[in-house]
């Protein structure tokens, strides 16, 4: 049989016999490669077709292999033997270079002693070289190749730890830096690297590979050095500790009047004494609130107090990160902690990857108690972190939450105070006699911030005129404040400058919606931050992030955000200067508009569009929000209510008349709906002025109308009679004929409500003749069910019955479901009154299911009293009973418009349970 041996490492070769031969093509050098690889032993037909040609298999597999072989018998000769089921190369295993290094790798592995395992590890390495150069079968490319590369870096590895232990680095270093150069991406190279070069005296040039390993890493990978890089570094710029430990106690002194902040307290002990953690394992907290809160009094407070931890070994950094200067570099706060524990300058590495490892090789075995204060960043902070079992705690106004996903770290939020802590701080600073009011109203104004309660402390303890609270009231609004807590001499205690500090910090997109939170003065959402601010919806969710992250606005669990009234004031005091009167007009402007045409399509969405005449089209840009159902809009209402008040009285106030009389008019939809007539009457009246000033007679005549139907509902006919009156003088004076028509319609509900049932009726059928005429169906329904209504008070059931049953048909045509409810109540009342209860079941039961599904509270009320009287009337006590309880828990819910009427409901059903009942 013909001798025959095979380099795979590299490029191919072959020799039969000391002759080289060269099969041809991808397939046969494959073969040989597979055959090789097996050495001696046969490789089954369908395991060499599979790593052939995978899922690209040639039309007869079999005969196509078959022909491959002989086409290598002949290159080969007997040297290639063909099996039952597959084929062999009769070829022993040291005659093939792959084989021999494994072998040789293996022996390494069975090998006690270092020295002769270093050795054979060697020669292994010796047979290196790339594999499978080209022309080779995916499976030999990609599977084979890299096993054999992974065994060959592997023991790479160990033969350079070894060389490490039997201090041989010199060798070790050439050939690791060829290794790294062609494996740039494998960390445990580099780590060796790194190790071989320090070990053989080179530690400028470990750090300098340290550096360029990171490099590479993040150019190519976008990752930083991971931990057995790092721990390489540690141990390369390791400096001998100094050989009696520098005692540190660079701790501030604590507070002298230290107050309150016990929950904060127990939650940094909760995290920091906590020992259920990995002894090596650091503990970190960020301290994270807003400028001036007293995040460092509180880091510094608990350092000095808990109990178990070391009095000499207390580090402190001020990094600066808000101060007017630049921020600390991780470098230099570096350098000054390296200094503070006692190494020489001299010995401290360039670098700060080679400074942050010295520093955690120092703090390996000597923990700390490290505070780094005034953080602005991540990364500003990561380098710094211990490398053994410290505390450290870090301050920032940024909850840092890089250091949250990546390291682990906790953060707990230093709020302002709550009010009784605010006074009772107050109570200890505070020299002069002085009253609750006087705390009360001081706390108030300093909105809980400890800066400013300190400044004022001292304003107090100063100047006599402050000294009680009818004083401070007469100091004025929130902007006085900021001039009284100015502190000329020490910017670090002066409020506005403490707050210029994270408002410079900003990019210009999140200052203008800060500055429109100061402008605006109340709490918004998303969208309406967006509105204010002339922002697309997504940079301002960006910009919220930042500033809620800065603590300079505060999100409530409601999805709104507000700010406290000093940040407001100082927000609005940039809004003044940096924006200017006509910007700031503008701010205000557009978050009315978007309010106004928000209110619009949440109306439209409830079935009920902006009345004639105080409709109005969105202005270029403004984004009104969208709603595609009921229950959406709804939903929103009932969370903007406060806000879109306040929105109408504000708007009014600062003179966008016609803007906040048009909001006030859309709004009524909502307001009628849950029958809050309060609110309604507020924001009507309003209306009414604005339009007024406005000069606008028919937005002024339909807030006339409006406050005459809340009048009337909330029980004074009179004066909804009276405004009525005036409505209508208004509608005539601009020629409104549909404004009219509304007058007169509600004029005559109004009369039925004095008790003047006769005119009530006449006016109504007159104004039923008109709207038929016109053609006006819906207005014909509602008519309809208004003179059922009258009629049924004047005993007329039957005309009361057919006009019921005509509004019933004319709502369903109409698709108007709130009509429809209403339509439907006073057709079961009126076949309650002629004594067919049967029937009114069915009309009340709709109403009820209606008034339930469209929220209409009062409706749904008044629907199940009547309907328990209907079950009452064909014997079904159980249902009558059924009835009146949801009645009765419906009452109990809603807030009075006309508490003796609404008494009068509360006692009238828990008499009709009790008759159910006993």
């Amino acid at each position: 049989m013909a001798a025959t041996s095979v380099r795979l490492l590299g490029e191919l070769l072959i020799e039969v016999n000391g002759t080289r031969v060269s099969p041809r093509g991808e397939v046969q050098r494959s073969l040989v490669a597979l055959l090789a690889l097996a050495a001696g032993r046969p490789v089954a037909a369908a395991t060499l077709i599979e790593r052939l040609w995978g899922e690209e298999l040639p039309v007869n597999p079999r005969a196509t292999l078959h022909s491959a072989m002989a086409r290598l018998r002949r290159t080969l000769g007997d040297t290639v033997v063909t099996h039952h089921e597959g084929y062999e190369l009769a070829i022993a295993r040291a005659d093939v270079d792959a084989l021999t290094m494994a072998d040789l790798f293996a022996a390494a592995e069975r090998e006690d002693d270092p020295a002769r395992k270093h050795s054979l590890l060697g020669q292994g390495i010796a047979c290196w070289d790339e594999p499978f150069v080209g022309g080779f079968v995916d499976w030999l490319a990609q599977t084979e190749k890299a096993s054999l590369t992974e065994c060959y870096l592997t023991a790479v590895e160990r033969w350079a730890d070894l060389g490490r232990r039997l201090d041989q680095p010199d060798t070790a270093c050439a050939r690791l830096r060829e290794v790294v150069a062609q494996h740039p991406l494998r960390e445990s190279l580099w780590s060796r690297y790194l190790l071989a070069l320090a070990a053989d005296g080179r530690r400028a040039d470990a750090v300098a590979q340290y550096e360029q390993a990171c490099a590479y890493l993040q150019e190519e990978l976008g990752v930083g050095p991971g931990a057995e890089l790092r721990s390489a570094l540690a141990v390369v710029t390791a400096n001998p500790q100094p050989a009696e430990p520098v005692q540190l106690r660079q701790l501030p002194a604590d507070l002298p009047r230290f107050f309150g902040r016990q929950e904060t307290l127990a939650e940094l002990d909760r995290l920091l004494l906590r020992s259920d953690l990995a002894p090596i394992a650091n503990k970190v907290v960020v301290l994270h609130g807003e400028a001036g809160v007293g995040k460092t009094c509180v880091a510094v407070h608990w350092a000095h107090h808990a109990e178990g931890l070391p009095d000499d070994a207390h580090l402190f950094v001020d990094l600066a990160g808000y101060a007017r200067s630049s921020p600390l570099t991780p470098d230099e706060a570096l350098d000054e902690m390296l200094r503070a524990m006692g190494v020489d300058g001299q010995s401290i590495p360039p670098s700060l990857n080679g400074r942050s490892a010295m520093f955690r090789s120092l703090t390996a075995t000597r923990p700390l108690v490290l505070v780094l204060d005034d953080a602005r960043s991540a990364e500003q902070v990561r380098p710094l972190l211990p490398g053994g079992s410290s505390l450290v705690l870090i301050t920032s106004r940024s909850r840092l939450d890089g250091l949250s996903a990546r390291d682990g770290v906790h953060q707990v939020a230093v709020p302002t105070l709550r009010p009784e802590e605010a006074r009772g701080l107050l109570r200890t600073m505070i020299s002069k006699p002085t009253t609750a009011a006087h705390l009360d109203r001081l706390a108030e104004l300093c909105s809980g911030l400890p800066l400013a309660l300190a400044v004022a402390s001292a304003r107090v303890n100063r100047q006599p005129r402050l000294a009680s609270a009818d004083a401070v009231d007469r100091l004025g609004l929130a902007e006085d404040w900021l001039d009284l807590l100015t502190v000329a001499d020490d910017p670090a205690s002066d409020l506005r400058a403490v707050l210029d500090s994270s408002y410079r910090t900003l990019g210009p997109e999140c200052a203008r919606l800060f500055r429109a939170f100061g402008v605006i003065g109340h709490p918004l959402s998303t969208a309406g931050a967006a509105a204010a601010a002339d922002l697309e919806l997504p940079a301002a969710t960006k910009a919220l992030y930042r500033l809620t992250d800065l603590h300079l606005v505060t999100e409530s669990a409601h999805g709104r955000y507000e700010q406290h009234a000093l940040l407001s004031a100082f927000a609005r005091e940039k809004a003044g200067k940096e924006d200017g009167d006509d910007v700031v007009t503008r701010i205000e402007a557009r978050l009315l508009e978007w309010y106004l045409h928000t209110v619009q399509a949440a109306s439209a969405a409830m079935g009920v569009p902006a009345g004639p005449g105080y409709a109005a089209e969105p202005p270029p840009g403004c984004r009104p929000q969208e709603f595609t159902s009921f229950g959406q809009a709804m939903t929103w209402y009932a969370t903007e209510r406060r806000y879109l008040v306040h929105a109408v009285v504000d708007g009014a106030r600062r003179g966008h008349h016609r803007t906040a009389a048009q909001l006030a008019l859309n709004l009524w939809t909502y307001l009628e709906q849950i029958w809050d007539f309060t609110d309604s009457a507020k924001v009507q009246q309003v209306a009414l002025d604005a339009a007024k000033a406005a000069g606008d007679p028919l937005l002024e005549a339909f807030a006339a109308n409006q406050i005459a139907i809340s009048a009337g509902r909330s029980g004074d006919a009179q004066a909804a009679c009276e405004m009525l009156r005036r409505a209508l003088e208004l509608f005539r004076q601009v020629g409104h004929a549909e404004g009219e028509g509304i007058a007169l319609d509600n004029l005559g509900l109004a009369l039925r409500l004095t008790g003047e049932y006769d005119e009530s009726a006449r006016r109504l059928e007159a104004a039923l003749v008109t709207a038929r005429r016109d053609g006006d169906e819906l207005r014909t329904a509602r008519l309809l069910n208004n003179l059922a209504v009258t009629q049924l008070a004047l005993e007329r059931f039957d005309e009361a019955a057919e006009s019921a049953t005509e509004a019933v048909r004319l709502h369903e045509a109409e698709d108007d479901w709130r009509g429809l409810a209403y339509a439907q109540d006073t057709a079961g009342q009126v076949r309650l009154a002629q004594q067919r209860p049967a029937e009114a079941i069915h009309h009340l039961e709709e109403a009820v299911r209606l008034a339930t599904e469209y929220q209409l509270a009062v409706t749904s009320l008044g629907s199940r009293i009547k309907l328990g009287h209907a079950h009452f009337g064909v014997g079904n006590v159980e249902a009558a009973r059924s009835a009146w309880t949801e009645a009765l828990r419906l009452h109990d819910q809603l807030a009075p418009c006309d508490r003796e009427r609404q008494q009068a409901t509360g006692d009238e059903l828990r008499e009709l349970l009790a008759k159910v009942t006993g």
